[in-house]
C-alpha cells in the first residue's frame, strides 16, 4: 500500500488488466504476507495461520470478533443478513465507514448500523467504524455456516487502516 497525504495506507494502483504477470518458475511460490496497518499507521504481520506475534492486534480483533459475535447472537442470528448487506453497500466505492440512509437502495440499514453503533463507540479509540464494519461482515459470513464448519475457521481481517468518510461520527 501507499500512504495519502493524511498518512494513512491506500490501495494499491490498479495494475494493467491486459498484462499477463510472469512468474519464475524458480521462485517461491507462497506470496509474502500482505502488510497489516493499525489506525495509526503501525504495520503488523499476517502469517498463514494467523496473526503473527503482534498479540496487541490480535487481541483487539478477537475482543471486537467476540462483541459482534454476541450481538449477532443476541439478534438471533437476524443481523447476520444485515451485516453482509452492510458491508457490500458501505464498500461500494470504497470501505469508508458511510452509507448515505436517504438513498432508497440503502432502506433498511439503518438498524444494523444502530446495531454496531455501542461496538464502533468502544473501539473508536483504536479502529475507524469502517474496519468495524468490514469485521461485523466478516463475522456475519463466518456465523452463516452452521454445519460442518471446522472450529476455528473464520475470515481473517487482513487491514486495518480504513479511513472514515468525511463528517463520519
Amino acid at each position: 500500500p501507499t500512504r495519502n497525504p493524511s498518512g494513512y495506507p491506500t490501495k494499491n494502483p490498479t495494475r494493467n488488466p491486459t498484462k499477463t504477470p510472469t512468474r519464475n518458475p524458480t521462485s517461491d511460490p507462497t506470496p509474502a504476507p500482505p502488510k497489516v496497518y493499525s489506525k495509526g499507521g503501525s504495520i503488523a504481520g499476517w502469517n498463514a495461520d494467523g496473526w503473527d506475534t503482534d498479540g496487541y492486534y490480535k487481541a483487539d480483533i478477537d475482543d471486537i470478533r467476540s462483541h459482534l459475535s454476541k450481538l449477532i447472537d443476541d439478534s438471533e442470528r437476524r443481523l447476520i443478513p444485515k451485516f453482509l448487506r452492510l458491508g457490500f453497500h458501505d464498500c461500494v466505492g470504497g470501505c469508508e465507514g458511510c452509507v448515505d440512509l436517504a438513498n432508497p437502495e440503502n432502506k433498511g440499514l439503518e438498524e444494523p448500523i444502530l446495531a454496531i453503533y455501542p461496538i464502533v463507540e468502544k473501539f473508536k479509540d483504536s479502529y475507524s467504524r469502517a474496519d468495524i464494519w468490514a469485521l461485523a461482515t466478516l463475522v456475519s459470513a463466518d456465523l452463516a455456516v452452521l454445519e460442518g464448519r471446522p472450529y476455528g475457521l473464520h475470515f481473517p481481517m487482513r487491514y486495518i487502516g480504513r479511513k472514515d468518510c468525511y463528517g463520519a461520527n
